[in-house]
Parts: C-alpha cells; structure tokens; sequence
C-alpha cells in the first residue's frame, strides 16, 4: 500500500468511526438479504440474455425483496426505467445485460460503463442522460458483489468531493473507477464506507485522522526542500503535496460543516459561514501549504474575527483569530483587551509565523507577540477521531467571552449579550439565511464604491470627469437611483464652465461645513446650487458613496422601498418628519436607521440596505394564507400528472436552476411549464414568459441599446433591459421569494449567441460577470431565478443543441407513450368520463408510426 493510499485509508476509516459513534446503521443488518439479492439479480440478467425484454428486467430489479433502503429512490432507478422504455431491439437488451453483470477487472468495468454511456447516447429521448450509466451499473454490480463494486452514490460522492479526493466533472468510466479505488483503500466493508459518506454528505464530520498530520508533515519537508532548490525535486513530489493539501484541507471543511450549529450555540452569534481557507499556497508563485484550519465566524470576509481550528504538522490549534492584515496597533489593543477579560485555563498565545517557516504556528505562553492575534489552546501531535469534535466545543465555550470582545472591538457587531433578545433578531437571522449575506456579489458592490469614490473625491472633482460621474449614477452599482434622462441631458447642455461650477457644488455637498440637511436642500434648489434631474436619489448614493460607514444606500424616502416605509415596518417613524424639508428628513430618516441596526450590522450600512430591502418585501413577516395552498397539489390534479413528478421537476430546478421540457408538438411542454411557473411563482409579477425564434438575439434576451429621441428631438440610444435583465432585478431586490422565467420554443434561437456570457452564470449562481453592455457593473443571476425551457423536437433535434447548453440544463422528455406524459389522455378521458376509445385509437397510431418510421 503506498503512502497516497495509506493516507485516503485513514481518512476514510476515520470518517466510518465517526459515523458509527454518531448512532449510524448497520448496513449489513440482514446479511442474508444480500445472498438472496445477488441470486435475484443473476437470475434477472441471464433471464434478459435469452428473451430480451427489458421493461421486464427493470421491473424484476424495482421489485427486489430485500432492498437496502438507500436503493430504493434516485435518479439510478429513473434511467434503469427509462432505458428499459426506450432502448429497443434485441440488440440493447445485449448490452444491458452485458453491462449490468458484475465485472471480472477495472478493464471489463471500463469497458461496460462506456459500452451503456453509448446506448443511451444514441437513444435520444433519454432522461436522466448518459452520465448516470456508471452510477446504474454499479448499483446492480454492487448488489451482486458489494465488497468488490461499490456503488457509485449520488450522496457518497460529493462527499468524497468536499474532501478533495475525487475531482469533479470526470468522464464517467473515470469518475466510476477512481472512486472505487478510494472507496476500497479503506480496509472497512465497501458498502459500510459508502453509507457513511453519504450520510456525512449531508451532517459534516466531528472527527479528524492521523493521515492529516502525516499530510502536513510531508508537505512541511517538501516546503523546506522547495525553498532551498526553489522547486519540488520531482513531478510526483511536486502532485503528492498537491494531493497532500487539498485532502487537508477537504478535512477540515467536512468538520467545520459537521460543527457549525453548536460552535453557533456556543458563541450566541449567527454564524455566517463555516470553512476553510481554500488557498492551497499563500501565493501563486509559492509552494503548497503544510498547514489547515476550519473558520466559524459571523462574516465571510477573512480580515473578521473568527474561531479557528488550525492543524500543523505538531498539532492543532482551537482559538479565537482576531483577523488577518489588520495594524499592529490593532493588534496590540486587542491583545490587551484579551488579557482584561483573562485568559482561560490552557490558553496561550500563539505566535503566527511566515509560511516558509514550515511549522505556521508556535505557542508562546501569556506574552502576547507581534502581528496577527490568535489566543486559544494547544494539543501537541495533534487529535484524532471524535475527540476532535469534543474538544472544539470545550474551547469554544470557554472562548465565547474572548471571541465576543474580538468581534465588538471589530466594530462588526456589539456584543452577544445585546441582540439575542431583541425583535429584530430572528429577521436578521432569517435574513442571512435566505440570502447568504454577505456573497460574492455584495463583495464586488462595495469593491466598486471604493472606485467610484475616487471618482467624487476631492481630486477626482478637481479633475471633474462628466463620463465616469455619469457611470455612477447610471447604474445600480451599489445602490440604484433609477433612470435619470433629466439629469443626464442636464449634464450633456453644459459648457466646460457650467460643468466646474457643479463640481465645486458637488464638492460643497459632499464635503462642505454646513448642516448635511442644509447641503441637501442647496443641492435640490435650482435657483441655488441645484441642476434639474438633480434630486433625492442621486445625492443619497453619492453621500453614501463618500460616507460608507454612516450613509444607509437607500436612495428614496417615499414608495415602497423607501426611507419612509422601511421606518413604520421597524416601528421608528416620528411624528413630524414628513413636514420636514428634504435635506432634514433624510438626515434623520437615514439617522434612525443606522442606529436601529447597527447592532446586528456594526458600520455596514450596505448590509442594513440590503437586509432593509429584503424586510420591506417580506413585511411583517406573517406567512399570507396565499402560501398555505398546496399549489404543486393542485397542479397534479389539474394536468394529470403524478405529484412526484412535479416534486421531481422542483427538485431538478432546485439541483441546476434551469429545466427543459423537451418533445412532439401538442405533449403539453408549454402548458406544463406554464403551469409549473404559476404553482411555484405564484405572484405574477415573479414570472415572465418569453418565446424565442430564429431573429432572437442577445439584445432582445438580456438587455441592449435601443433609439429614441430626447427632449430636443435628437436621435440617441438608450440602455434597454430585456426580460431576463428585468426578472434578475426583480429577484435580487426580492430574495425571500422564487422566481420564474419560461422559454418557449428555445431551442428556434441561436443559443450560444443570445446567451453569450450568460452561459457562465447559468451553471455559476454565486459568481459575478461584467457584461457585453455594462463591463463596469457586475451582474449575477440570482438563486431564487429559475428557467424553465420548452423545446419542440419536430422543429429541431436535442442532439443539435450546444454541449455547453446540455450540461446545464437538465433535460425532461415529454411523449404521449412513455415519461410523465404517459397514459395522461386516458387518465383525462376518465376524469371526464369521455370514452376510453379515443386513447386506444391514439396508442394504435403511434404505435403503428414507430412501426414504420423507427
């Protein structure tokens, strides 16, 4: 067994424990049940080798008598079906049955996944597609000898990816047998190992192996070795440390999945997430790290405090990390504050060393040292096993005051103590929840405040740039003060001169010795400092530009998103400040915001406007009766098709955001799809139906220029936002609730190029891009969209369709003989006691038209 081996065998073994501690099952319970599924499935097999029937093959695996109960449901079962509708000849029913015995070798494996992965791809109504044929496989193979092929899980393996032992995105012979390899180096029954993983999939680990220390211990010499040569001695050396840290670091993140809820508990905070560091070296053009930690931590920004569990190649660390690249002062004052509150028994300071210093961490006792602050306790060689778990929990609670203080004196948030009972709390939470706060997207939002202030700063006034100021207010760049065509032909009239004049008055506004209120209302009067379109919405963002830390960036006080409405749903409106002038209702409405919610968001007055956006959709937060009626019941009854079904196509929204409904004319997709966006959008404002054709283009899709006349008559172009755009707005500004985008017909369109960069985010949710007509403003397509696709096979075949667009979409056949559309006329007919003739009459034809045509 090589040392690669050795390592993945104790991690998995390790894992199996901490499952069985955890109360897991016995998968072995009724050893006989295997024996007599074995026979069943031979039987079953050579029964197809001679008459060729293979519904009845699918039917005698469904009806196995003693299934394990993880077999039972999947979309293995669902492709095992389909294949068995769809796949006709005697031909395909060879290969099936050569397929699904048991292999002699890894080779004749190979060779029987890639021989059903060219069956189902010639079969092209087939749903799931070709990428299940190795986790079908292996699930017959694994009932005839589970020691020797395990089956291919679809909860086992992300597992198994979470902990960077097995890529993503493999062909599907290679992704069945490296994941066999991993499976068996553990010396615990195959299918012992594979029940675990699939259960710790969804729960995380408390539990860390010995074969992580022994990881970071090898890497550590290697990163000496690198430093002296400058480079790894070989290419294995070099992809062992690779293999080395991404393994550790798959570690801890199965922990800090598995540890979340009660670290939580603990703190008396809501823990925004809980990670790893993902960096696999400190910088590009450095050698892989020999040192792994677990966060929890309220924010997902690095440079706030967190709880960290930080294994080295000597042991591991459980402590309180004040955060990364802050000033020594800082430091130093935190440190300070650490000893007030006093260090718990077994507590020391760690001194946290360079990179190249191989071991990152060294424990120095009461003294503080220089630099990053990170107090907590030492467990010299390291913990292995559900210990591990045991002993955070242990240190975090000591740590709770400790960590409290860190976070207070971040200015992140006031302390625990403060917020849990307040009302406000569980809308917070819920909030944070629902959309993840802060994401990618937020990043990049404040990322481009910071640009954009250096656009209004005292310089970049002085060198007043009309284009770039007109890119601030233009978009929604971090806050959005509407179309501003009166502003902009404003701007467009002025002379070089005109156009100092409003810089020194932007000065004044933004930087002036008046009142705020004051500075406002000169900014609003045209007859003072005033320019006409120059109004409320746009001075709000600016000032909330200038003024990050006490400027809430929400741009009007009346209407439904307003200052105004946001006040009476917190309970904070005044008598009196409606009669107040505009500049003194925005400095007060602003004012009480800020300070109702600076206890759960400190100086982030981006999060108060997001959480302020997200409260005034979701109002007092009473459930509406409206969202009591089971709309997906109510659908099944209406177009006849199994609950299930439909719960199955939520499901399928739910794993990729995106569907298509594919089949003959007159099958139901568009109806169907239709309907299906009414049960799960219920609101028609959170739907949008558009049908594609072969002029539709990127411009009409998303969003493009569009001519039109100003106010003199002049011929210009403005920015016009197409459906797509404007239901991503309309979900992102209302995260709480799923929206829905329907596409009739679309596969008529030029999908590549009406889609163009968006093809990213389809598969990319959480990733921002900069677009063809706004690369200074980055866009994402929200969680809470869905896209529901029909497609006509008569107009255009699905094996026509762009790869690219095929593994992003799942893909759902709709025929009146087989699928969810099977036998709904007759099913119709009965419900409307209509005769059954009529179904009879359609089954003859079709089946006559197959005859004929193949």
């Amino acid at each position: 067994m090589n040392t690669e081996t050795q390592f993945v065998a104790s991690t998995l073994e390790t894992l199996v424990e901490d499952w069985r501690n955890s109360g897991g099952d016995d998968p072995f319970a009724s050893p006989h049940a295997w024996l007599e599924n074995r026979q069943a499935v031979v039987d079953a097999i050579e029964t197809l080798q001679s008459d060729k029937d293979l519904r009845q093959f699918a039917d005698a695996l469904t009806q196995l008598p003693h299934m394990p109960p993880w077999f039972k449901k999947g979309a293995h079962r669902t492709f095992l079906g389909t294949l068995a509708n769809r796949a006709v000849g005697p031909e395909a029913a060879s290969t099936v049955a050569e397929a699904f015995m048991a292999p002699a070798s890894e080779q004749e494996a190979q060779l029987k996944i890639l021989s059903l992965v060219d069956l189902s791809e010639a079969t092209e109504k087939m749903y799931p597609g070709p990428g299940f044929s190795p986790l079908a496989t292996s699930m017959v193979w694994c009932l005839q000898d589970p020691m020797e092929w395990p089956w291919l899980s679809a909860s086992a393996e992300p597992a198994l990816q979470v902990l960077r032992l097995l890529p993503r995105y493999l062909e599907p012979d290679d992704r069945y047998l490296q994941y066999r390899t991993l499976i068996l180096a553990s010396s615990r029954p195959a299918v012992e190992t594979v029940h675990a993983l699939a259960n710790l999939n969804d729960r995380g680990s408390r539990s860390l192996s010995a074969g992580l220390y022994k990881r970071l211990e090898e890497n550590s010499r290697h990163l000496m070795g690198w430093y002296e040569a400058g480079e790894y001695p070989s290419d294995e050396v070099q992809s062992q440390a690779g293999r080395n840290i991404h393994a550790a670091l798959g570690e801890m993140d199965m922990l800090a999945r598995g540890l979340k809820d009660e670290v939580a508990a603990l703190l008396v905070r809501d823990l925004m997430t809980s990670k790893t560091d993902p960096r696999v070296g400190y910088n590009d053009d450095q050698p892989f790290r020999a040192d792994a930690y677990a966060i929890f931590t309220i924010e997902k920004d690095m440079l706030m405090p967190s709880i960290r569990v930080w294994a080295t190649p000597k042991g591991l660390a459980i402590g309180a990390h004040f955060g990364s690249q802050r000033k020594y002062a800082d430091y130093a004052e935190m440190a300070d504050g650490v000893l007030q509150v006093g260090l718990p028994d077994d507590m020391q300071f760690f001194e946290v060393r360079k990179h190249r210093e191989g071991d990152r961490l060294r424990p120095v006792g009461n003294e503080p040292p220089k630099g990053e602050l990170y107090v907590g306790e030492w467990f010299h060689g390291g913990l292995i096993g559900p210990e591990v778990g045991d002993q955070v929990l242990g240190t975090v609670a000591k740590l709770q005051a400790i960590f409290d203080a860190m976070v207070v004196a971040s200015g992140e948030a006031p302390s625990s103590a403060d917020v849990t009972d307040d009302p406000l709390h569980d809308a917070v939470t819920e909030f944070r929840e629902q959309t993840g706060y802060p994401t990618d997207a937020d990043a990049n939002h404040k990322a481009e405040r910071a640009q954009m202030a250096t656009v209004i700063s005292e310089d970049g006034l002085l060198g007043f740039d009309l284009p770039e100021f007109r890119r601030i207010y233009n978009t929604g760049r971090y806050a959005h003060p509407g179309p501003q065509s009166h502003l902009n032909v404003s701007l467009g009239q002025m002379t070089s001169e005109e156009l100092d004049t409003f810089a020194n008055n932007l000065e004044y506004l933004l930087r002036g010795s008046d009142p705020l209120g004051d500075r406002v209302n000169a900014l609003m009067d045209e007859s003072e400092r005033g320019v006409k379109g120059f109004g409320e919405a746009v001075i709000t963002k600016l000032l909330a530009i200038e003024y990050p830390f006490e400027v809430v960036p929400v741009c009007v006080y009346r209407g439904p998103k307003g200052k105004g409405r946001m006040l009476k749903l917190l309970d904070l409106h005044e008598d009196g400040l409606d009669s107040l002038d505009t500049g003194g209702r925005m400095a007060r409405s602003n004012e009480l915001l800020r300070d109702r919610l600076s206890p759960f968001f400190g100086d982030d007055t981006y999060g108060m406007a997001r959480f302020l956006y997200w409260y005034s959709e979701r109002g007092d937060g009473e459930i509406e009766s409206a969202d009591e009626i089971d709309h997906i019941g109510n659908l099944a009854d209406k177009v006849f098709v199994d609950r299930a079904v439909l719960e199955e196509f939520v499901g399928l929204l739910e794993d990729k955001g995106q569907i298509i409904f594919y089949g003959p004319p007159g099958t139901g997709k568009t109806y169907v799809g239709r309907e299906l966006a009414k049960a799960i959008a219920p609101d028609p404002a959170q739907r949008m139906l558009v049908q594609f054709h072969p002029s539709t283009s990127y411009e009409d899709f998303f969003e493009g220029f569009r001519p039109e006349t100003d106010v003199r008559g002049q011929l210009t172009y403005r920015l016009v936002k197409g459906p797509l755009a404007l239901i991503a707005d309309r979900a992102r500004d209302n995260p709480s609730k799923q929206h829905v985008l329907v596409i009739d017909e679309i596969n008529r369109a030029n999908l590549p190029k009406v889609f163009g960069e968006l093809l990213f985010l389809l598969e990319y949710r959480e990733e921002t891009i900069r677009s063809l007509y706004r690369p200074d403003e980055p866009f994402e397509l929200p969680k809470n969209l869905w896209i529901i696709g029909t497609m006509n096979t008569a107009d255009r075949s699905i094996a026509l369709v762009d790869a690219a667009m095929r593994r992003r979409f799942h893909f759902v056949g709709f025929f009146p003989d087989q699928g969810p559309m099977e036998e709904l006329l007759r099913r119709w007919l009965a419900a409307n006691r209509e005769p059954e003739w009529i179904a009879d009459l359609l089954d003859m034809v079709n089946t006559e038209l197959r005859e004929r045509l193949g």
